[in-house]
């Protein structure tokens, strides 16, 4: 009997580059409809996560702007471009971020896309 193998590619990853921070296509897909995000740091779980803010949030004034990251939505991938932030993630976990490779998965209840950066206390 055959066991068959899933793409590598079919899980949700977030890469942390220099100045970015890019969505893979599965990622991508929570973010067609929105041009604005959250980004939320969980020191204590080594987590990073991406909350989508929809037009009606933002019309709404409870979310301070300098709280808001514009996301760019492609064919295939979503970016979030920002040295601040990445330097803010650098330091919050120090660690590099060298086009780090992060898996993530999608909190349907928070509505955000979380990922682990840590894992027994090690950055991934």
């Amino acid at each position: 009997m055959f066991t068959w193998v899933r793409s590598s590619g079919a899980g949700m990853t977030l890469t942390i580059s220099e100045g970015a921070l890019t969505l893979n296509s599965a990622a991508a897909a929570r973010f067609q409809d929105v041009r604005y995000v959250m980004v939320g740091i969980d020191k204590e779980h080594g987590q990073i996560a991406l909350k989508p803010v929809t037009r009606r949030m933002q019309e709404q004034g409870t979310i301070p702007a300098d709280a808001l990251y514009r996301i760019s939505v492609g064919k295939g991938y979503a970016r979030v471009t920002s040295k601040g932030l990445i330097q803010q993630l650098r330091e919050c976990f120090s660690c590099p971020f060298d086009n780090t490779k992060l898996p993530a998965h999608y909190d349907e209840e928070e509505d955000m896309l979380i990922a682990q950066c840590i894992k027994g206390g090690d950055v991934r």
